[in-house]
Protein backbone atom coordinates (compact mmCIF):
# COMPACT_ATOMS: atom_id res chain seq x y z
CA UNK A 1 0.00 0.00 0.00
CA UNK A 2 1.28 3.43 -1.22
CA UNK A 3 2.51 5.70 1.19
CA UNK A 4 -0.89 8.38 1.37
CA UNK A 5 0.57 12.60 0.62
CA UNK A 6 1.13 14.43 4.00
CA UNK A 7 -1.60 17.81 4.66
CA UNK A 8 0.50 20.79 3.18
CA UNK A 9 -0.77 23.75 5.03
CA UNK A 10 -0.26 27.25 3.65
CA UNK A 11 -0.55 30.29 5.96
CA UNK A 12 -2.41 33.20 4.45
CA UNK A 13 -2.30 36.38 6.13
CA UNK A 14 -4.73 38.77 4.18
CA UNK A 15 -7.82 38.28 2.75
CA UNK A 16 -7.86 41.75 1.67
CA UNK A 17 -8.13 41.62 -2.16
CA UNK A 18 -12.01 40.32 -1.14
CA UNK A 19 -13.64 37.17 -3.16
CA UNK A 20 -11.79 36.66 -6.52
CA UNK A 21 -13.58 35.51 -10.02
CA UNK A 22 -13.81 32.39 -10.65
CA UNK A 23 -12.72 33.18 -14.18
CA UNK A 24 -9.09 34.02 -12.34
CA UNK A 25 -8.63 31.88 -9.95
CA UNK A 26 -6.10 29.92 -10.90
CA UNK A 27 -3.84 33.40 -11.99
CA UNK A 28 -1.18 32.72 -9.19
CA UNK A 29 0.82 35.05 -10.75
CA UNK A 30 -1.38 37.81 -9.78
CA UNK A 31 -0.34 39.98 -6.87
CA UNK A 32 -3.70 40.14 -5.37
CA UNK A 33 -4.26 36.12 -5.79
CA UNK A 34 -2.18 35.94 -2.52
CA UNK A 35 -4.52 38.05 -0.57
CA UNK A 36 -7.87 36.59 -2.22
CA UNK A 37 -10.36 34.08 -1.56
CA UNK A 38 -12.48 31.83 -3.47
CA UNK A 39 -16.06 32.22 -1.44
CA UNK A 40 -17.35 34.72 1.33
CA UNK A 41 -20.50 33.62 2.38
CA UNK A 42 -22.14 35.80 4.71
CA UNK A 43 -18.88 37.32 5.76
CA UNK A 44 -17.38 40.84 6.10
CA UNK A 45 -13.55 41.44 4.66
CA UNK A 46 -11.78 44.24 6.73
CA UNK A 47 -9.43 46.53 4.27
CA UNK A 48 -6.63 45.66 6.84
CA UNK A 49 -6.74 42.23 6.06
CA UNK A 50 -9.14 39.75 8.66
CA UNK A 51 -12.51 38.33 7.50
CA UNK A 52 -15.67 38.00 10.01
CA UNK A 53 -18.10 36.20 10.08
CA UNK A 54 -21.46 38.35 9.48
CA UNK A 55 -23.24 39.79 12.47
CA UNK A 56 -26.66 38.47 12.73
CA UNK A 57 -29.76 40.67 13.47
CA UNK A 58 -31.87 41.94 16.30
CA UNK A 59 -36.08 41.69 16.14
CA UNK A 60 -37.09 45.20 16.81
CA UNK A 61 -40.29 46.03 15.66
CA UNK A 62 -42.48 45.03 13.27
CA UNK A 63 -43.24 47.42 10.31
CA UNK A 64 -46.66 49.00 9.35
CA UNK A 65 -47.59 46.63 6.89
CA UNK A 66 -46.73 43.01 6.84
CA UNK A 67 -47.74 42.23 3.64
CA UNK A 68 -46.30 45.63 1.76
CA UNK A 69 -42.85 46.32 1.30
CA UNK A 70 -40.67 49.46 3.15
CA UNK A 71 -37.16 50.59 3.14
CA UNK A 72 -35.35 51.77 5.88
CA UNK A 73 -33.40 54.90 5.56
CA UNK A 74 -31.02 56.54 8.30
CA UNK A 75 -31.11 60.42 9.70
CA UNK A 76 -27.82 61.29 10.93
CA UNK A 77 -27.97 63.69 13.92
CA UNK A 78 -25.43 66.41 15.36
CA UNK A 79 -24.26 63.78 17.34
CA UNK A 80 -24.31 59.69 17.44
CA UNK A 81 -27.35 59.72 20.20
CA UNK A 82 -29.63 61.83 17.93
CA UNK A 83 -29.50 59.14 15.33
CA UNK A 84 -32.34 57.92 13.35
CA UNK A 85 -33.99 55.42 11.35
CA UNK A 86 -36.45 55.99 9.36
CA UNK A 87 -38.96 53.19 7.94
CA UNK A 88 -40.86 54.24 4.80
CA UNK A 89 -43.58 52.37 3.66
CA UNK A 90 -46.59 52.62 1.55
CA UNK A 91 -47.94 56.47 2.11
CA UNK A 92 -45.92 56.92 5.34
CA UNK A 93 -43.00 57.31 7.26
CA UNK A 94 -42.32 56.45 11.10
CA UNK A 95 -39.75 57.09 13.12
CA UNK A 96 -37.34 55.18 15.59
CA UNK A 97 -34.43 55.95 17.50
CA UNK A 98 -32.42 53.70 19.83
CA UNK A 99 -34.57 50.51 18.77
CA UNK A 100 -37.87 52.45 19.70
CA UNK A 101 -40.63 53.30 17.61
CA UNK A 102 -40.79 56.46 18.63
CA UNK A 103 -45.09 57.04 17.70
CA UNK A 104 -44.34 59.38 14.71
CA UNK A 105 -45.95 58.29 11.74
CA UNK A 106 -46.43 61.18 8.27
CA UNK A 107 -48.29 60.38 5.72
CA UNK A 108 -46.66 60.66 2.32
CA UNK A 109 -47.87 60.39 -1.28
CA UNK A 110 -45.23 57.60 -1.91
CA UNK A 111 -46.80 54.37 -3.10
CA UNK A 112 -45.03 50.90 -2.78
CA UNK A 113 -44.47 50.46 -6.45
CA UNK A 114 -41.97 53.68 -6.21
CA UNK A 115 -39.95 53.29 -2.95
CA UNK A 116 -36.82 51.54 -4.46
CA UNK A 117 -36.94 54.79 -6.53
CA UNK A 118 -36.50 57.16 -4.09
CA UNK A 119 -33.03 59.21 -3.23
CA UNK A 120 -32.43 60.90 -0.48
CA UNK A 121 -29.72 63.68 0.64
CA UNK A 122 -29.53 65.02 4.39
CA UNK A 123 -28.18 68.71 5.22
CA UNK A 124 -28.49 69.68 9.12
CA UNK A 125 -32.20 68.51 10.36
CA UNK A 126 -33.56 68.63 6.48
CA UNK A 127 -33.38 65.23 4.85
CA UNK A 128 -34.51 66.09 0.81
CA UNK A 129 -36.25 63.05 -0.78
CA UNK A 130 -36.62 62.85 -5.29
CA UNK A 131 -38.53 60.33 -6.74
CA UNK A 132 -39.15 61.50 -10.13
CA UNK A 133 -42.72 61.21 -9.89
CA UNK A 134 -43.04 64.06 -7.44
CA UNK A 135 -42.32 67.50 -6.38
CA UNK A 136 -38.98 67.44 -4.85
CA UNK A 137 -40.37 66.57 -0.86
CA UNK A 138 -38.00 67.42 2.58
CA UNK A 139 -38.33 65.99 5.82
CA UNK A 140 -37.28 68.22 8.82
CA UNK A 141 -36.85 67.43 12.28
CA UNK A 142 -37.75 69.98 15.04
CA UNK A 143 -37.37 67.39 18.34
CA UNK A 144 -37.65 63.56 18.75
CA UNK A 145 -41.31 63.70 17.98
CA UNK A 146 -41.70 67.31 16.05
CA UNK A 147 -41.30 66.41 12.40
CA UNK A 148 -42.42 68.09 9.20
CA UNK A 149 -43.39 66.95 5.64
CA UNK A 150 -43.73 68.71 2.84
CA UNK A 151 -43.08 69.91 -0.86
CA UNK A 152 -39.79 71.40 -1.19
CA UNK A 153 -40.43 75.05 -2.62
CA UNK A 154 -38.60 75.54 -5.40
CA UNK A 155 -38.11 79.48 -5.29
CA UNK A 156 -36.68 80.15 -9.14
CA UNK A 157 -36.93 77.31 -12.04
CA UNK A 158 -34.89 76.58 -14.39
CA UNK A 159 -36.22 76.96 -17.69
CA UNK A 160 -35.66 74.92 -20.84
CA UNK A 161 -35.91 76.89 -24.63
CA UNK A 162 -35.51 72.89 -26.09
CA UNK A 163 -37.54 71.03 -23.90
CA UNK A 164 -40.51 71.63 -26.04
CA UNK A 165 -40.40 71.56 -30.06
CA UNK A 166 -41.72 74.53 -31.45
CA UNK A 167 -41.68 76.65 -34.52
CA UNK A 168 -39.04 79.55 -34.19
CA UNK A 169 -41.37 82.26 -35.60
CA UNK A 170 -44.18 81.24 -32.90
CA UNK A 171 -45.03 83.79 -30.69
CA UNK A 172 -46.77 83.69 -27.11
CA UNK A 173 -48.70 87.02 -25.99
CA UNK A 174 -50.14 87.37 -22.42
CA UNK A 175 -53.37 89.26 -22.32
CA UNK A 176 -51.94 91.16 -18.80
CA UNK A 177 -48.92 91.46 -16.78
CA UNK A 178 -50.32 90.49 -13.76
CA UNK A 179 -52.69 88.18 -11.93
CA UNK A 180 -54.78 85.94 -13.96
CA UNK A 181 -53.99 86.04 -17.85
CA UNK A 182 -54.65 84.41 -21.22
CA UNK A 183 -51.54 83.37 -23.00
CA UNK A 184 -52.56 82.77 -26.93
CA UNK A 185 -49.79 81.18 -29.22
CA UNK A 186 -49.76 81.51 -32.94
CA UNK A 187 -49.26 78.11 -33.56
CA UNK A 188 -50.49 74.80 -31.45
CA UNK A 189 -48.02 74.95 -28.38
CA UNK A 190 -50.29 73.65 -25.23
CA UNK A 191 -51.25 70.20 -24.43
CA UNK A 192 -53.74 69.43 -21.47
CA UNK A 193 -50.81 67.85 -19.22
CA UNK A 194 -48.92 71.23 -19.18
CA UNK A 195 -50.87 72.47 -16.10
CA UNK A 196 -48.92 73.19 -13.55
CA UNK A 197 -46.43 73.38 -15.39
CA UNK A 198 -44.20 76.92 -15.70
CA UNK A 199 -43.66 79.47 -18.45
CA UNK A 200 -41.32 82.26 -18.74
CA UNK A 201 -41.64 85.02 -21.49
CA UNK A 202 -39.14 87.43 -22.53
CA UNK A 203 -40.20 90.44 -23.82
CA UNK A 204 -38.25 93.84 -24.88
CA UNK A 205 -40.16 96.70 -22.87
CA UNK A 206 -39.54 100.47 -24.53
CA UNK A 207 -38.78 103.59 -23.26
CA UNK A 208 -41.04 105.04 -20.81
CA UNK A 209 -41.38 109.02 -19.60
CA UNK A 210 -43.80 110.95 -16.63
CA UNK A 211 -43.22 114.24 -15.94
CA UNK A 212 -45.23 116.58 -13.38
CA UNK A 213 -45.01 120.46 -12.08
CA UNK A 214 -45.10 120.87 -8.63
CA UNK A 215 -46.85 117.28 -7.85
CA UNK A 216 -46.10 113.87 -8.10
CA UNK A 217 -45.99 111.77 -11.34
CA UNK A 218 -47.85 108.19 -12.11
CA UNK A 219 -45.32 105.34 -11.46
CA UNK A 220 -42.89 103.84 -14.03
CA UNK A 221 -41.73 100.05 -13.81
CA UNK A 222 -38.29 100.28 -14.23
CA UNK A 223 -36.65 97.24 -14.70
CA UNK A 224 -32.44 98.00 -15.48
CA UNK A 225 -31.86 102.07 -16.05
CA UNK A 226 -33.48 105.15 -15.25
CA UNK A 227 -32.89 108.90 -15.25
CA UNK A 228 -34.43 112.00 -13.98
CA UNK A 229 -34.36 115.55 -15.64
CA UNK A 230 -35.85 118.75 -13.92
CA UNK A 231 -36.16 122.38 -14.94
CA UNK A 232 -37.23 125.73 -13.37
CA UNK A 233 -36.79 128.09 -10.71
CA UNK A 234 -37.91 126.60 -7.47
CA UNK A 235 -37.13 126.27 -3.92
CA UNK A 236 -38.06 122.92 -2.10
CA UNK A 237 -37.40 119.20 -2.46
CA UNK A 238 -37.57 116.77 -5.13
CA UNK A 239 -37.72 113.14 -4.11
CA UNK A 240 -37.45 109.79 -5.91
CA UNK A 241 -39.51 107.32 -4.67
CA UNK A 242 -39.39 103.06 -5.22
CA UNK A 243 -42.18 100.61 -4.15
CA UNK A 244 -41.49 96.88 -4.74
CA UNK A 245 -45.37 96.45 -4.78
CA UNK A 246 -46.63 99.98 -5.95
CA UNK A 247 -48.54 100.76 -2.66
CA UNK A 248 -45.37 101.18 -0.13
CA UNK A 249 -43.19 103.51 -0.72
CA UNK A 250 -39.94 104.83 0.15
CA UNK A 251 -37.38 107.39 -0.87
CA UNK A 252 -34.86 106.38 -3.25
CA UNK A 253 -33.34 109.87 -4.15
CA UNK A 254 -33.97 113.37 -2.45
CA UNK A 255 -32.39 116.69 -4.26
CA UNK A 256 -33.02 119.76 -1.91
CA UNK A 257 -32.87 123.30 -4.22
CA UNK A 258 -33.21 126.88 -3.77
CA UNK A 259 -33.70 128.86 -6.87
CA UNK A 260 -30.09 127.96 -8.23
CA UNK A 261 -30.68 124.12 -8.62
CA UNK A 262 -31.81 121.18 -10.94
CA UNK A 263 -30.82 117.84 -10.70
CA UNK A 264 -30.05 115.65 -13.84
CA UNK A 265 -29.04 111.67 -12.78
CA UNK A 266 -29.37 108.41 -14.20
CA UNK A 267 -28.58 105.36 -12.31
CA UNK A 268 -29.60 101.60 -12.78
CA UNK A 269 -31.68 99.11 -10.19
CA UNK A 270 -30.59 96.03 -9.18
CA UNK A 271 -33.53 95.03 -8.93
CA UNK A 272 -37.05 95.58 -10.65
CA UNK A 273 -39.09 98.39 -9.01
CA UNK A 274 -42.03 100.71 -9.23
CA UNK A 275 -40.56 104.37 -9.04
CA UNK A 276 -42.09 108.11 -9.12
CA UNK A 277 -40.75 111.82 -8.36
CA UNK A 278 -42.62 113.97 -5.52
CA UNK A 279 -42.34 117.87 -5.93
CA UNK A 280 -42.45 119.43 -2.39
CA UNK A 281 -42.01 123.41 -3.71
CA UNK A 282 -42.29 126.17 -1.41
CA UNK A 283 -41.65 129.03 -4.25
CA UNK A 284 -41.23 128.80 -8.17
CA UNK A 285 -42.03 126.05 -10.37
CA UNK A 286 -40.54 122.72 -10.79
CA UNK A 287 -40.88 120.18 -13.57
CA UNK A 288 -39.74 117.38 -13.20
CA UNK A 289 -39.74 114.07 -15.93
CA UNK A 290 -38.40 110.59 -14.72
CA UNK A 291 -37.83 108.12 -17.75
CA UNK A 292 -37.08 104.64 -17.19
CA UNK A 293 -34.93 103.19 -19.99
CA UNK A 294 -35.33 99.85 -22.26
CA UNK A 295 -35.04 97.26 -20.49
CA UNK A 296 -35.42 93.18 -21.12
CA UNK A 297 -38.31 91.59 -19.03
CA UNK A 298 -38.87 87.87 -18.60
CA UNK A 299 -42.19 87.67 -16.65
CA UNK A 300 -42.80 83.85 -15.84
CA UNK A 301 -46.60 82.37 -14.85
CA UNK A 302 -47.67 78.94 -13.80
CA UNK A 303 -50.22 77.30 -16.10
CA UNK A 304 -53.52 76.88 -14.29
CA UNK A 305 -56.22 76.01 -16.91
CA UNK A 306 -56.33 74.74 -20.96
CA UNK A 307 -58.85 75.81 -23.56
CA UNK A 308 -57.03 74.95 -26.52
CA UNK A 309 -53.45 73.90 -28.35
CA UNK A 310 -53.27 77.82 -28.94
CA UNK A 311 -54.60 79.43 -25.87
CA UNK A 312 -54.44 78.18 -21.65
CA UNK A 313 -54.80 80.22 -18.45
CA UNK A 314 -51.98 80.99 -15.98
CA UNK A 315 -51.26 82.94 -12.95
CA UNK A 316 -47.89 85.17 -13.27
CA UNK A 317 -45.47 84.58 -11.01
CA UNK A 318 -43.23 87.34 -11.84
CA UNK A 319 -44.61 90.31 -14.00
CA UNK A 320 -44.67 90.26 -17.10
CA UNK A 321 -43.22 93.69 -19.20
CA UNK A 322 -45.85 94.18 -21.67
CA UNK A 323 -48.96 92.82 -23.32
CA UNK A 324 -46.79 92.43 -27.04
CA UNK A 325 -46.38 88.94 -28.60
CA UNK A 326 -42.59 87.33 -27.87
CA UNK A 327 -40.64 84.79 -29.87
CA UNK A 328 -38.70 84.10 -26.81
CA UNK A 329 -40.37 81.61 -24.14
CA UNK A 330 -39.18 78.72 -22.53
CA UNK A 331 -40.69 75.93 -20.06
CA UNK A 332 -39.53 75.31 -16.26
CA UNK A 333 -38.15 71.83 -16.47
CA UNK A 334 -39.55 70.04 -13.87
CA UNK A 335 -43.64 69.90 -14.04
CA UNK A 336 -46.21 67.04 -14.11
CA UNK A 337 -45.54 66.85 -17.92
CA UNK A 338 -41.58 66.89 -18.17
CA UNK A 339 -41.86 65.49 -14.57
CA UNK A 340 -39.59 65.91 -11.23
CA UNK A 341 -35.77 65.08 -10.28
CA UNK A 342 -35.18 61.24 -9.89
CA UNK A 343 -31.79 61.51 -7.81
CA UNK A 344 -30.61 64.30 -5.64
CA UNK A 345 -27.26 65.59 -3.36
CA UNK A 346 -25.26 68.44 -2.68
CA UNK A 347 -22.10 69.21 -4.15
CA UNK A 348 -19.44 72.38 -3.47
CA UNK A 349 -22.85 74.37 -1.53
CA UNK A 350 -24.94 73.42 -4.15
CA UNK A 351 -28.17 71.51 -4.48
CA UNK A 352 -27.61 68.92 -7.66
CA UNK A 353 -30.51 67.09 -9.44
CA UNK A 354 -30.54 64.50 -11.79
CA UNK A 355 -32.66 63.27 -14.64
CA UNK A 356 -36.34 63.67 -14.82
CA UNK A 357 -39.04 61.83 -17.47
CA UNK A 358 -38.28 64.05 -20.53
CA UNK A 359 -34.68 65.00 -19.29
CA UNK A 360 -33.72 61.75 -18.05
CA UNK A 361 -29.46 62.67 -18.88
CA UNK A 362 -29.70 66.09 -17.52
CA UNK A 363 -28.24 67.32 -14.17
CA UNK A 364 -28.75 70.84 -12.59
CA UNK A 365 -27.25 72.37 -10.24
CA UNK A 366 -28.51 75.48 -7.79
CA UNK A 367 -27.10 78.72 -7.32
CA UNK A 368 -23.98 78.35 -4.88
CA UNK A 369 -25.79 79.02 -1.06
CA UNK A 370 -29.32 79.42 -2.29
CA UNK A 371 -31.05 75.36 -2.73
CA UNK A 372 -33.87 76.63 -3.94
CA UNK A 373 -32.81 78.92 -6.79
CA UNK A 374 -32.32 77.29 -10.15
CA UNK A 375 -32.52 80.90 -12.08
CA UNK A 376 -29.32 81.92 -14.24
CA UNK A 377 -28.43 85.34 -13.28
CA UNK A 378 -26.60 87.73 -15.92
CA UNK A 379 -24.38 91.09 -15.35
CA UNK A 380 -24.15 93.36 -18.04
CA UNK A 381 -25.05 90.34 -20.48
CA UNK A 382 -22.70 88.07 -18.27
CA UNK A 383 -23.31 85.00 -16.24
CA UNK A 384 -22.79 85.13 -12.68
CA UNK A 385 -20.09 82.55 -10.94
CA UNK A 386 -22.77 81.56 -8.44
CA UNK A 387 -25.54 81.07 -11.34
CA UNK A 388 -27.55 77.78 -11.48
CA UNK A 389 -25.62 75.43 -13.91
CA UNK A 390 -27.18 72.48 -16.57
CA UNK A 391 -25.28 70.28 -18.08
CA UNK A 392 -26.46 67.68 -20.27
CA UNK A 393 -24.14 64.15 -20.34
CA UNK A 394 -23.53 63.93 -23.88
CA UNK A 395 -23.03 60.47 -25.33
CA UNK A 396 -23.99 58.41 -28.13
CA UNK A 397 -26.50 56.64 -25.77
CA UNK A 398 -28.26 58.87 -23.62
CA UNK A 399 -28.69 56.64 -20.53
CA UNK A 400 -30.64 57.62 -17.65
CA UNK A 401 -29.40 59.24 -14.45
CA UNK A 402 -29.62 56.36 -11.61
CA UNK A 403 -27.08 58.37 -8.90
CA UNK A 404 -25.71 60.91 -7.99
CA UNK A 405 -21.93 60.49 -5.66
CA UNK A 406 -20.77 63.59 -3.89
CA UNK A 407 -17.16 63.42 -2.71
CA UNK A 408 -14.31 65.18 -3.77
CA UNK A 409 -15.54 65.43 -7.34
CA UNK A 410 -19.26 65.24 -8.14
CA UNK A 411 -19.69 61.45 -9.73
CA UNK A 412 -22.59 60.22 -12.18
CA UNK A 413 -23.77 56.90 -12.27
CA UNK A 414 -26.12 56.26 -15.52
CA UNK A 415 -27.91 53.09 -16.66
CA UNK A 416 -25.16 52.57 -18.78
CA UNK A 417 -21.85 54.50 -17.87
CA UNK A 418 -20.13 56.89 -15.58
CA UNK A 419 -19.04 60.74 -15.66
CA UNK A 420 -17.32 62.64 -13.05
CA UNK A 421 -17.59 66.29 -13.10
CA UNK A 422 -14.81 68.35 -11.42
CA UNK A 423 -15.97 72.06 -9.46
Amino acid sequence: MANELAPYYLLQCSFAAGEISPEVANRVDLDKYNSAVLKARNCHIRPYGPIYKRPGMRFIVRTKYSDKKSILVPFNGATANDDYLLEIGHQYIRVHKGGQYLGVELATPFIENILSNLRFTQSADTLFIASGDYPVKKLVRYSDTDWEFGEFAISDLYYDIGIVESDEDNTVTPSGTSGSVTLTSRDDLFTADMVGTSIMIKQEVPTQEVTTSNGTTSAIYAGESWKIITHGTWTGTVTVQRSYDSNTWETYRSYTGKNDFNPTESGSVSEGCYLRVVCSISSGTCEASLSRLPYSQEGTAKITEYTNAKSVTASVTKSFGTTSPSKVYSFGVWSPKFGYPKTIAFFQDRLCFGGSKAQPYMLWMSRSGDYANFSVEKVSGTVTDDSAVAVGLLSRKQFQIKHLLASTDLIILTAGNEWIISG
